[in-house]
């Protein structure tokens, strides 16, 4: 079952309510504060784009007033009215003079771009212009303005206008009339540019990749603010159909606020379009507050929830801690009894618990390695040493007069193993004599099972320490009963260095290695000091495996030294031997 502490139960719920109660506020005042700001906003761009309406409208007007008062002025009026069989010269002066008084009256305003007259009856075009000296003819009748003017005999009409070399104009055309008989005299037309709008327009302020925007059916003609390219033309003139109003619309891939407004009198329709990204802008401000107010919050109640929480918590968490700690195998652990109340008491007996225990657990460990170094003992005492030696050397002596020196050879070999292992004089040696006893056994294992590679990298200080009696070969005789097994290059790797004050042995091969589950019952048995009788106990009478050879190293060099084991699938086996540089003190020469 997964341990949860009593502190962070406390602040889990603390924080959990403090959580839900900022998160509805803060869900609560941003809904609120984007509503309200919106419709705000919606409503500031109506007012914009109605002001903006009415100046151009104010400004149409005037040049309305302007197409009035010129085509009555005397000398305009002239070119209207002189008869078409006049003397050439006459018309000349006319024409002359009419153009020259159209350049005074364009200079009364630079919002005025050109004056352009029509006389239907002769056909005679006039015109002055500030930008295009050389405009070409008007074929007034082909244009479609000038066509349903005519046909629905309105008085004057609005139209857009494009020249080439020239800025894009909006032109009121009016019809000029005889005073006295109401007879059609002709057409004046007043150019303003476009670019006037902007007169008007740069009097509020777009915001940043926003855009105002002017468009007829025909799509823009006029924008301004940062955004040069506001939309592709359908989503524009799509933006037309809509009422009067205030609408969310995504432009250009960025979602926008866009207000919309149509003019009564010139049929245009004024937009303009903020990204919703600036608007709430300021909403990343009230975030921080809140988030630092929230931040706030949760440091307050962690560390009332701490000081709440200690003096309960704390002493349960440290017996909890430490008995988890006796569970591992520690049971030199103490605790200091503070306080004489509940915790205090619980300590106390945990304290007298542990005592007891560890005094059992050495009791038993004891008594259980006596039992078997007096097993492995009496094993070595049932063989008579100089009659073994007695023996191996008559042996040895007929292979000799036989002739057969392999023979020989590796009964001199087994003699040495033989005299190294029953001799029970003493439970510790040196890493050089421990070396010679492994070497004994490998040359005898290479009789029967020559298929491995065996090699060595040993530092020289190492070599006169002193180490656990038989402790390397069980290890390596594993190597070959059970990672090698079978494996034609198999290979096995014995590494000793000398660092921190002590000697590591470490032990490898490439054999098939260890699954996860195996590998941790064995170090857990290894930790208890449990044999394995079926998978560690050595051929031949040797009761001695990976537990014994841990529990072995722990009582003769103590709690710093040990046998660790690492594998992966696939990858081999490493057994490291880990021996402090110290004489054992438990060494002993009985049995």
């Amino acid at each position: 079952m997964k341990r949860r502490r009593f502190k962070y139960r406390l602040l889990l719920s603390y924080g959990l309510i403090i959580f839900l109660t900022i998160s509805l506020l803060t869900a609560l005042t941003m809904i609120g504060y984007t509503e309200i700001f919106q419709r705000e906003v919606g409503d500031l761009h109506s007012q914009m784009l109605q002001q903006l309406n009415a100046n151009i409208e104010s400004s149409l007007e005037f040049l309305s007033n302007m197409a009035v008062f010129v085509s009555y002025n005397n000398t305009v009026h002239t070119f209207f009215t002189t008869p078409r069989d006049a003397p050439r010269s006459d018309l000349l002066k006319v024409e002359r003079d009419a153009k020259e008084e159209l350049s005074m009256v364009l200079n009364y305003s630079d919002d005025l771009a050109g004056i352009q007259l029509f006389r239907p009856d002769t056909g005679n075009y006039l015109y002055s212009d500030k930008w295009l000296p050389t405009l070409s003819l008007y074929d007034f009748p082909s244009e479609q303005w000038y066509q349903s003017m005519m046909r629905e005999d309105v008085a004057k009409v609005l139209y857009l206008s494009y020249e080439k070399g020239a800025p894009a104009r909006y032109n009121i055309a009016r019809k000029v009339y005889n005073l006295t008989s109401r007879k059609l005299l002709g057409v004046i037309v007043i150019n303003c540019k476009v670019d006037v709008i902007g007169h008007y327009a740069r009097q509020y302020e777009i915001a940043p990749n926003g855009f105002l925007c002017v468009l007829d059916e025909a799509g823009p003609f006029y924008t301004f603010g940062g955004a040069p390219d506001p939309a592709a033309p359908e989503d524009i003139l799509a933006l037309r159909a809509l009422p009067n109003g205030t609408y969310t619309r995504v432009l250009r891939g960025e979602a926008m606020r866009v207000s919309v407004f149509h003019s009564p009198l010139t049929e245009w329709t004024f937009l303009i379009a903020t990204p919703l990204s600036f608007l709430f802008r300021g909403t990343t401000s009230i975030l921080w507050m809140i988030l630092l107010a929230s931040g706030f919050m949760l440091l307050i109640t962690t560390i009332t929830t701490e000081l709440l929480s200690r003096s309960i918590s704390k002493p349960l968490e440290a017996l909890t801690k430490h008995m988890l700690q006796v569970m591992q195998g520690a049971f030199h652990i103490r605790l200091p009894v503070r306080h004489n109340d509940e915790i205090g008491q619980m300590t106390f007996a945990f304290n007298q618990a542990s005592d007891r225990l560890q005094a059992l657990i050495q009791t038993v460990y004891e008594a259980e390695l006596k039992q078997r170094d007096a097993q492995l003992s009496a094993l070595q005492s049932q063989i008579n040493p100089h009659f073994l030696y007695n023996t191996l050397e008559s042996i040895k002596t007929l292979a000799v007069l036989n002739d057969d020196y392999d023979v020989a050879q590796m009964i001199i070999i087994l003699g040495k193993y033989l005299s190294f292992s029953i001799d029970n004089r003493q439970k510790t040696v040196t890493l050089s004599e421990e070396l010679e006893h492994l070497h004994s056994y490998i040359s005898i294992f290479r009789i029967r099972n020559d298929s491995f590679h065996y090699e060595e990298e040993i530092a020289d200080e190492t070599l006169n320490k002193w180490i656990v009696k038989i402790s390397l070969q069980p290890i390596v005789e594993n190597c070959f009963m059970h990672g090698l097994f079978g494996k034609r290059d198999g290979r096995i790797t014995l590494r000793a260095w000398y660092r921190d004050q002590c000697v590591h042995v470490e032990i490898s091969d490439n054999g098939i290695g260890i699954g996860p589950d195996k590998l941790d019952e064995i170090r857990q048995e290894i930790a208890r000091g449990e044999t394995r009788p079926s998978r560690e106990k050595a051929p031949r009478g040797h009761g001695v495996g990976l537990a014994s050879i841990h529990a072995r190293l722990r009582l003769l060099f103590g709690e710093k030294s040990g046998l660790f084991i690492h594998s992966v699938i696939g990858h081999g086996v490493t057994v490291t031997l880990l021996i402090p540089d110290m004489q054992p003190e438990r060494e002993t020469k009985d049995v």
